[in-house]
């Protein structure tokens, strides 16, 4: 578990360090977050779970309270390790608690059982969510920009443990090919 948080943890602030850059995209997702960005972050949290060896399944809920309909959306992991880094958007709200938590990664609490599941769907890679538009593909290629140095070397260890070999230096190497091919990104930019 600590090593899906440290990587929610990171995501997060990459996140947040590409809004305090100035990143936009035409939704406003990064001067807008985390209001209104708990699907889109989900989707591309999922994606960069799956990245990392994390296979997590997208939930999305809705909450009826008298006038107020809300829906939310998050991760699960395992079946039964909730994974959200939005859920800080509902901190003004006594409705849902005041729920401030930046980076939740735990089991489910009364927060999330206010809302009534009613979308669960598996999530293996690009094929699987939302990232198949354009639009987020270029969002998370964004996020990763603003990646702390740890979670790149997690990829590259994945790729040196999948290859045997690893030499940052030539990039003809199997893991190189590997990394430029499913993060084209990281060699696109400096780290």
């Amino acid at each position: 578990m600590k090593r899906i948080e440290d990587l929610a943890q990171s995501f997060r602030i990459a996140i947040e360090k590409a809004a305090q850059a100035g990143e936009e995209d035409e939704l406003n997702f990064f001067s807008r977050y985390p209001v209104g960005c708990c699907g889109d972050a989900s989707d591309l949290l999922a994606e960069f779970f799956f990245a990392n060896g994390i296979i997590a399944k997208y939930v999305c809920g809705t909450c009826y309270d008298n006038n107020e309909i809300q829906s939310h959306a998050w991760l699960l992991v395992d079946d039964t390790v909730i994974v959200d880094i939005t859920g800080d958007q509902f901190k003004f709200n006594p409705i849902y608690y005041n729920f401030d938590r930046r980076v939740y990664v735990g089991a489910s609490n009364k927060f999330y059982e206010l809302f009534e599941v009613n979308s669960l769907r598996d999530i293996h890679g690009y094929s699987d969510t939302s990232l198949s538009t354009y639009r987020l593909k270029k969002l998370y290629s964004t996020i990763i920009k603003y990646l702390p140095k740890a979670p790149l070397d997690s990829i590259i260890n994945d790729a040196k443990n999948r290859t045997g070999k690893h030499n940052p230096k030539k990039r003809e190497t199997d893991d190189e090919r590997y990394i430029d091919k499913k993060f084209p990104e990281f060699y696109n930019s400096e780290r």
